[in-house]
């Protein structure tokens, strides 16, 4: 039940911003991209940091039970790839979050990562393991 009503949270979330985006980006060449922390309730948040060649996402700070998104448009015309970066304590993970095999994987133009106490899932699959930080 409570993933429900996350997905549903989340749904309401994008309608939201495509009514208020629409004029900028035709509906049928845009892609949304979700990283929720689903990591265990720890007061060490997660760092994010997502880029692509073009774009700089910047880095976030993401608590238990958060997420960030953004959202590609004219994909087809300029299709981007983009790496995350996530650091939570004393691991870090390096992945794609999105790109042209990927974008045939997201269901309804919208991709759905989750970041776990044991690695990074696209959907409901793990795709990458936290790698331990080496000290310098």
């Amino acid at each position: 039940m409570g993933n429900f009503l996350f997905v549903l949270y989340l749904m309401a979330n994008v309608v939201q911003s495509v009514r208020i985006e629409k004029s900028a980006c035709d509906r049928s060449d845009q892609y949304w991209i979700f990283v929720s922390d689903r990591l265990s309730e720890n007061p060490v948040p997660l760092q994010m940091s997502c880029i692509s060649g073009m774009r700089d996402l910047g880095e976030q700070i993401l608590n238990f039970g958060q997420y960030y998104s953004w959202r590609i448009c004219n994909f087809q015309d300029d299709p981007e790839t983009f790496f995350c970066h996530l650091v939570w304590g004393s691991k870090q993970v390096l992945f794609k979050s999105f790109n042209v095999k990927l974008a045939r994987r997201c269901r309804l133009n919208t991709c759905y990562w989750y970041v776990r106490n044991d690695g990074v899932y696209f959907k409901r699959q793990k795709v990458k393991d936290w790698r331990n930080s080496s000290v310098a």
